[in-house]
């Protein structure tokens, strides 16, 4: 005995598939900002493991939706011009060492400023800046070019000889 379904429930079935493939068909990898987002956000409620269980719990239903987003516009749009449309922001961090030592993140337009003090009071400073898509330059604190790291983000970053590309 053979079972016939509905036309609608099948073109519904189809059409689950077909969505359930969509995000197999996309023609870049971006760097997903949006649920990079939703994530931090989870992981900042609190510093209970439980509490941000039950966060993930709730927020469950926005993972899938901000993936999509991602996959769909933000993505592509970043593939296309080279800017992600959903900018992830850096927020500015400070972290305090085992020996004293104090390191700082600072936000800048296109990338951060580090700055480490020492317990002694001595001061180390480096600026980290995307230049182009994939392509990250490190300055010193006197703005001098010290190196420069390309396919970020890729399978195979690698530093650019310096010597080589003057």
């Amino acid at each position: 005995m053979t079972r016939m379904f509905p036309a609608t429930w099948r073109k519904t079935v189809a059409l689950a598939v077909l969505l359930g493939f969509l995000p197999f068909a996309s023609a870049c990898f971006g760097s997903f900002n949006l649920t990079r987002k939703a994530y931090q956000f989870n992981k900042g409620v609190a510093a209970d493991k439980w509490v941000r269980w039950l966060v993930f719990v709730v927020m469950s239903p926005i993972y899938p939706l901000a993936g999509l987003v991602d996959v769909l516009f933000a993505n592509s749009v970043e593939f296309w011009s080279g800017n992600n449309p959903i900018t992830a922001q850096l927020e500015p961090r400070t972290v305090i060492g085992p020996n004293g030592e104090v390191a700082s993140l600072i936000p800048v337009q296109n990338g951060a400023r580090i700055v480490i003090t020492e317990p002694s009071g001595a001061v180390h400073t480096a600026t980290l800046l995307r230049e182009a898509p994939g392509v990250v330059a490190a300055y010193d604190g006197e703005g001098r070019l010290v190196s420069r790291m390309a396919g970020v983000g890729s399978a195979e970053p690698h530093l650019i000889d310096l010597a080589a590309a003057n």
